[in-house]
């Protein structure tokens, strides 16, 4: 168990995994295409997985990977309640990361009451050009909001 402690550190780094109940450890995604954890989340469903929800938005460092793409419905069907946890991702400076949270959970004409929360972040995000084009998708979430 101490090696799969020091796996989920390394794997899940910055966010600490001290203080987390084991049993939710244990659906931690341990690699890029692990659908039966996924599976198990979902069933468990919010807010009984909430304690992991910064770890699981860590797999939108890259929507490539298949456990991205299994997390994606869990993650649209609870993004009001990772309010928090998309904000902080907005806030960092992990580019892509936040290319993927707001072309996948907050690119949604269909959802403004969601990306309404971030105006704040959405208008620094559309004033900083950079290289990945997170400014572009930004500006473009304002639009349809209408600021």
């Amino acid at each position: 168990m101490n090696s799969d402690l020091d796996l989920l550190r390394k794997m899940y780094d910055p966010h600490p995994i001290e203080g987390i109940p084991v049993e939710l450890l244990a659906l931690l995604p341990r690699d890029k295409d692990d659908r039966e954890r996924v599976e198990r989340i979902t069933q468990l469903g919010y807010p009984a997985v909430k304690p992991i929800t910064p770890h699981l938005l860590s797999w939108l460092g890259d929507i490539n990977w298949p456990v991205a793409g299994y997390l994606l419905p869990f993650f649209l069907s609870n993004r009001e309640n990772m309010i928090s946890e998309i904000r902080e991702i907005l806030c960092a400076d992990d580019l892509i990361q936040i290319n993927w949270v707001l072309e996948y959970l907050l690119n949604d004409p269909d959802a403004p009451e969601i990306a309404s929360q971030f105006r704040d972040n959405l208008t620094h995000l559309a004033n900083q050009e950079d290289e990945e084009e997170v400014y572009l998708v930004a500006r473009e979430i304002l639009d349809w909001l209408g600021y």
